[in-house]
């Protein structure tokens, strides 16, 4: 049985795999929480063939996600597309998330699932209510260097995972960025 909360004394080393989703783009990240602050492990953008069927596109993304089955993590979160996507494409990332989540469910490392959208505004400063993907980039950038944040969805993977951390510390009895 999966745990609803992290007990605070497990955030130490705590390890968020964040996605992005996307049918054609998916960016992942792994984020983990040390006594230092966050740092990012590794990040990604997963780019699906062209001219293929959509759901020749989610076996290529249930097979790359099945590559992550021999890392450590204790969270999976994945991105809510926003209320203003066009309808065919808020689908298509349902597909995806879809992925995510049968993914997590078949992970039994994975304790928690969660969705977290981009612009938590603990996870890594204060936004307008809808950042766009370059303003995100542009603070990712800054919080982890150049290195981080190649791709737009790359640093919303990144965001994301930070996002699902910071709620955890907040749900634990923590602070968001301080413990």
């Amino acid at each position: 049985m999966r745990s609803l909360s992290t007990p605070r004394s497990a955030l130490s080393n705590f390890v968020a795999l964040g996605f992005d989703p996307g049918l054609d783009n998916l960016g992942w990240a792994f984020v983990k929480w040390t006594p230092d602050g966050p740092e990012v492990l590794e990040a990604g953008t997963f780019v699906t063939q062209k001219d293929t069927s959509d759901l020749a596109k989610t076996r290529e993304i249930w097979d790359f996600l099945k590559g992550f089955e021999i890392y450590h993590f204790d969270l999976i979160a994945f991105e809510l597309p926003w209320a203003g996507t066009a309808s065919w494409d808020a689908i298509k990332l349902g597909y995806v998330a879809g992925i995510i989540m049968a993914f997590a469910f078949c992970n039994e490392k994975a304790r928690i699932v969660k969705v977290h959208a981009r612009y938590n505004p603990d996870a890594i400063g204060v936004f307008d209510k809808k950042p766009t993907k370059p303003m995100v980039r542009k603070r990712v950038k800054k919080l982890f260097g150049k290195e981080r944040g190649k791709t737009l969805h790359e640093a919303d993977a990144i965001c994301v995972a930070l996002s699902a951390i910071v709620q955890e510390k907040k749900d634990a009895g923590g602070t968001p960025l301080e413990d």
